[in-house]
C-alpha cells in the first residue's frame, strides 16, 4: 500500500511541476502541452487498468 501512496504522491508532484511550467508558456503552447499531458495520462491509466485486469485473470486461472 505504501508503494501506491508514494506513486500517487510522485504523480501529484509531477502534476504540480507541469502546472508551474505551463504558466510560463504562451497560450498556444499551453494548449498543446496540456493536450499531450492528457493523452499521456490516459495511456498510463489504460496501462494500469489493463495490468490489473490481466493480474485478476491470471489469479482466476490459477484458482481453477
Amino acid at each position: 500500500m505504501a508503494d501506491t501512496s508514494s506513486k500517487m504522491q510522485q504523480a501529484r508532484s509531477q502534476d504540480e511541476d507541469a502546472a508551474r511550467a505551463l504558466d510560463e508558456l504562451r497560450p498556444d503552447q499551453r494548449a498543446d502541452r496540456a493536450e499531450r499531458a492528457a493523452e499521456r495520462a490516459m495511456e498510463q491509466t489504460e496501462g494500469r487498468v489493463r495490468g490489473k485486469a490481466q493480474r485478476a485473470r491470471d489469479k482466476a486461472r490459477k484458482a481453477k
